[in-house]
């Protein structure tokens, strides 16, 4: 049995075998359909290495948090995967919403609540990047998802359902994750 590391690398560090080629067209698709939602005014647009979701803003009830630079090993992996890390970032109120079906909800991926905790998470007021998604089709298949339905103009509600109507029956436990509100 080979061993990995939480990220989802073996130890010579290389990705999981088909993950960046996964990552890569499913973020080129998202980013497809994220320019031409932001073009039209359906979603957020600016820079996506600018936190502006739950990650880096203050908002009602939410002290502002401190967003460190991003972490060398990102440097490191396909820039399809690094623009979903920073979409992640700069839409942590979506993704907040949207759970995760890969099974990092346990003990050993720091339980997980949401899709958004697969890219980070907010510790002592700062982020702190987190490394699994970069190796878990599953993480970046339901992000990507997410960036797609929300350009096609579809509501949180829809997309939550959406998302746990594909995973949900597949024998792994959904990240537990609050619904949007109505």
């Amino acid at each position: 049995m080979r061993s990995r590391t939480r990220d989802g690398r073996n130890r010579a560090g290389r990705l999981r075998p088909g993950t960046a080629r996964i990552a890569g067209g499913l973020a080129a698709a998202a980013l497809i359909a994220l320019g031409a939602a932001v073009a039209r005014g359906r979603v957020g647009g600016g820079n996506p290495g600018t936190p502006t979701g739950a990650a880096g803003a203050a908002g009602p009830g939410r002290a502002a948090v401190s967003v460190p630079p991003e972490p060398a090993w990102l440097a490191q992996v396909p820039d399809s995967i690094r623009v979903l890390y920073r979409w992640a970032l700069a839409n942590r109120d979506t993704l907040q919403y949207i759970p995760c079906y890969c099974g990092c909800g346990d003990r050993q991926h720091g339980y997980h609540k949401s899709n958004a905790d697969c890219y980070g998470q907010v510790r002592g007021g700062r982020f702190v990047h987190d490394p699994h998604a970069a190796g878990c089709g599953v993480c970046l298949n339901i992000t990507a998802q997410t960036i797609r339905m929300q350009a096609e103009g579809r509501s949180l509600a829809e997309i939550r359902r959406a998302i746990d109507e594909q995973y949900a029956g597949g024998g792994v436990p959904p990240t537990p994750t609050p619904l949007p509100p109505a």
